[in-house]
């Protein structure tokens, strides 16, 4: 059974040395089951990815093609899927998204490392389906694994006890440049997805 009174004194020395204060009022997660399988977090990447891309100018139409063959397109929100027709203009949110990418294709050991000090690495791409070649997502599937449940809650309440040191920071007026926000947003909110039943719109960041 994991302890996670230990694993909150690992996430506050790792915060502390981002410059944020301690908080022993920030109550322990209590939801701690993942609850998503394997080919549901490849689903959430494949659609994550073909809206980052399409974002980045490549052709909405073509990506929502890639995710029906694929079976993916089940998994995409409304708000997604209007934005792959077209309906939805706004691409900003969906380019931030490629860090909750990182985040989920971590828990797959797709990629080794999830360092909360930096971004992504520049060819992330490279770990994912070729959208321009029009490669099958088989190979990807096949290759990716979930980490351990323990890892991957460390990892959860880290992003979770970051989350609010950027908020207290906002707070006071003294807001971090060690690292962007979002990137810290956006991959707890991927993580979070994984021990949630909500639709990924609907998941919520309190702190």
């Amino acid at each position: 059974m994991m302890n996670m009174v230990d694993i909150r004194t690992i996430s506050w020395e790792i915060v502390t040395k981002f410059g944020f204060p301690k908080n022993d009022a920030l109550p322990l997660l209590d939801n701690v089951t993942i609850v998503r399988s394997k080919d549901e977090i490849v689903n959430r990447i494949f659609g994550m990815n073909s809206l980052a891309a399409s974002a980045c100018g490549y052709d909405r139409k073509k990506a929502l093609a890639w995710l029906e063959r694929d079976g993916s397109v089940e998994l995409l929100t409304r708000h997604e899927q209007e934005f792959l027709r077209g309906a939805q203009k706004n691409a900003v949110p969906f380019m931030a998204q490629v860090e909750g990418m990182w985040a989920l294709c971590w828990c797959l050991r797709v990629v080794p490392d999830l360092n909360f000090s930096k971004p992504c690495s520049d060819d992330f791409v490279k770990s994912l389906p070729d959208l321009k070649k029009d490669e099958s997502g088989e190979g990807f599937r096949r290759r990716s694994f979930l980490r351990d449940s323990e890892e991957i809650v460390a990892k959860f309440d880290l992003a979770y006890c970051l989350h609010w040191g950027l908020v207290h920071a906002e707070l006071i007026g003294k807001p971090t440049k060690r690292i962007k926000p979002y990137v810290i947003t956006e991959r707890r909110r991927a993580l979070e997805w994984l021990f949630s039943s909500d639709a990924w719109d609907d998941l919520s960041s309190d702190t």
